[in-house]
């Protein structure tokens, strides 16, 4: 559990389940940099420069 309750695995459960619904998935990086973000281990600013990095242009 992280702030306020929330439960980070069990969130991630859910929203892969509606991206599975659309024919989406995770790659276990894409959801590791999610929980990192949602537990406060990196800002808003590391976890946008991260996403850039991984589907930026190359």
């Amino acid at each position: 559990m992280t702030k306020k309750g929330f439960d980070i695995d069990k969130g991630m459960e859910n929203v892969k389940a509606n991206f599975a619904v659309e024919g989406m998935e995770f790659s276990k990086q894409e959801e590791e940099l999610i929980k990192r973000r949602k537990r406060g281990e990196i800002t808003q600013d590391q976890f946008a420069e991260e996403v850039k990095r991984l589907y930026g242009p190359k």
